[in-house]
């Protein structure tokens, strides 16, 4: 696989029957798509062309993420993939295209369309019938007023079959997620729901709670469930609890539904600390360089539920701490907003969930660099939860034999993991499949 010289690499995504590649051409300033069937070989491309002022805001979005980034592809069941990419049209809006596995447009989607609005746009689910995405609006660039909306495409031609509305006057719904039952056509949304202050902005340190909310593919409400934060992290013990009252956060990644009923959340801790870095950084540079605060990324957690959204019990993965560095200007905002903004660029240790079709199991992957001389030959360790033999919550790692400049992992066949590595020094890319011991 080559590419042209100024080509950065964004992220990549396995469909079941073939690869997708998303490439940021800048000197062509276009978006490039590369399809491989499950063997490796080529099977098509998609190119949409870039302005040159989007693609300076993506270039630097690139450089938050530390090379990679995150939540503008997605599959589209085995029958394709669709990407998210900005567009400049009263504001700033998002345009959705949805292609097949050769390369082929299919349709096209743009938020707000006709509207002043800054739009903010992730994908938070898809499947074969929907294609569901999370809406955050504002009136204008620096305005503090934010609108949300869940949309629900029709996966085949792209059409808005329905909204959810997260907004209300005291609250607002923050989507981490959503989830397909193919049964019943329903799509399952989860996230937190987030207090306002008096005069209507959202207070993201006032955090209520976790829901978990049944739609239909036209937006009418099936099933609502809610649990506070105070009664999950009543069930943490430890150093982990000692942490965790001394202001650390926890970011939900996945919430799955499994057979029997019950509910589990892939969570994981993280904290805002001053950055030895950042403020040499700000002193030399005479107030430029790094941000003077970084992220510290902390243990795994999960979250076990009964059928009626109960915590159960709470299963703690120990992990090496890991550090974000992050650019100028964002050390002023709240652990609770950095948290939102590290999710939607990729930057946690988190990578992804893939269930079963029996739903009776599933594999929430992580990435956890190892400190200390004795893992000077091996830096990281990929991890997976799982249920085992007794339906507990369980835990599964190997080391990354490999040394790669930089790497990512993507769902691949059941019990397998793909991992994509790519090596400066020799100018190479590798994939290859990688057996979780589950």
């Amino acid at each position: 696989m080559t590419k042209p010289k100024r080509s950065i690499f964004l992220e990549g995504k396995f469909n079941g029957s073939n690869f997708c590649f998303t490439w940021l051409d800048v000197k062509g300033k276009s978006i490039i798509c590369d399809l491989y069937s499950e063997s490796g070989k080529k099977s098509g491309s998609y190119k949409t062309p870039i302005k040159a002022n989007i693609m300076k805001m993506m270039i630097q979005q690139t450089e938050l993420e530390s090379g990679f980034y995150s939540g503008t592809l997605t599959t589209v069941g085995s029958d394709g993939f669709a990407i998210i990419y900005p567009l400049k049209e009263k504001g700033i809006k998002a345009k959705v295209d949805m292609f097949n596995n050769k390369g082929k447009k299919k349709w096209s989607y743009t938020t707000n369309k006709g509207k002043k609005s800054y739009d903010n746009v992730s994908f938070i689910n898809s499947s074969s019938d929907y294609v569901v995405i999370s809406v955050i609006s504002k009136p204008g660039m620096m305005s503090v007023k934010n609108s949300g909306n869940g949309i629900i495409l029709d996966a085949k031609k792209g059409k808005k079959t329905g909204s959810i509305k997260a907004d209300k006057s005291s609250s607002m719904l923050i989507f981490n997620g959503a989830s397909y039952d193919e049964s019943t056509k329903n799509i399952q949304f989860y996230g937190e729901k987030i207090g306002r202050k008096p005069k209507g902005t959202l207070d993201m340190n006032k955090k209520k709670g976790l829901f978990v909310k049944t739609y239909d593919g036209k937006g009418k409400i099936q099933d609502n469930k809610f649990v506070t934060w105070s009664s999950i992290l009543a069930k943490v013990k430890g150093e982990d609890k000692k942490r965790l009252k001394d202001g650390a956060q926890v970011m939900i990644h996945e919430f799955i539904k499994t057979k029997d009923g019950r509910y589990i959340a892939i969570g994981e801790q993280y904290k805002k600390q001053v950055s030895a870095l950042g403020v040499a950084s700000t002193i030399l540079n005479r107030g430029g360089g790094a941000s003077v605060a970084k992220i510290v990324l902390y243990n795994m957690m999960v979250f076990d539920f009964d059928k009626d959204l109960k915590i159960q019990k709470v299963k703690v993965i120990k992990k090496d701490k890991s550090n974000v560095l992050l650019p100028s200007g964002y050390g002023w905002m709240s652990e609770a907003r950095l948290g939102f903004v590290l999710k939607m660029f990729g930057q946690f240790d988190y990578n992804f969930t893939t269930v079963n079709s029996s739903k009776t199991n599933f594999a929430s992957t992580y990435t956890s660099y190892n400190k200390g001389r004795e893992n000077k030959k091996s830096r990281y360790t990929i991890g997976a939860v799982y249920l085992d033999e007794d339906n507990n919550v369980a835990n599964v790692k190997f080391k990354l034999k490999t040394k790669p400049t930089s790497f990512v992992t993507l769902p691949s066949s059941p019990g397998y993991i793909t991992i994509f590595e790519y090596f400066r020094k020799g100018k190479k890319i590798v994939i290859r499949k990688e057996k979780l011991d589950m």
